[in-house]
């Protein structure tokens, strides 16, 4: 199968001057873990992922302070602290994407090789799709 053929058209996008507090509310209402993220001209210029982000405030906090003890409220603190910042400063540029030509087998390389929730699929510099592990068990288990 190809990439095509099993990609949702339905993508999770973000703008990249979109707040934090505004990408949050987003990713709840959809029940996701992360989203595209897009600028003005509707290009991809990122991938916003809750693993990353978690994982980038719990580093930033484990190098200013050596308390654990203090170190629930201090994350809870921060996040409270960056709601109103832009998503662009918190998206990672280094993400995977794939085309619409490449196969099963390429998405499920990307799945294990990554901890992108979301794969977004391109066509002429574009995105087209988005691909989950969640679609590709099930479009696996009905072909």
């Amino acid at each position: 199968m190809t990439v095509e053929e099993l990609m949702l058209t339905e993508i999770p996008v973000v703008n990249d001057f979109d707040s934090v507090q505004e990408v949050a509310e987003f990713l709840s209402r959809r029940k996701l873990e992360g989203a595209c993220v897009l600028d003005l001209e509707q290009n991809l210029i990122g991938y916003f992922s809750l693993n990353e982000f978690f994982q980038k405030l719990v580093s930033d906090i484990n190098a200013k302070s050596s308390s654990k003890r203090n170190f629930p409220k201090l994350l809870i603190k921060k996040i409270r602290e960056i709601g109103d910042q832009e998503i662009s400063d918190y998206m990672t540029e280094d993400f995977v994407s794939l085309t619409t030509v490449q196969d099963e087998y390429d998405l499920l390389d990307l799945f294990l090789t990554t901890n992108q929730e979301l794969i977004p699929v391109m066509k002429d510099k574009r995105v087209v799709g988005i691909l989950g592990k969640a679609r590709f068990f099930e479009a696996v288990l009905k072909s």
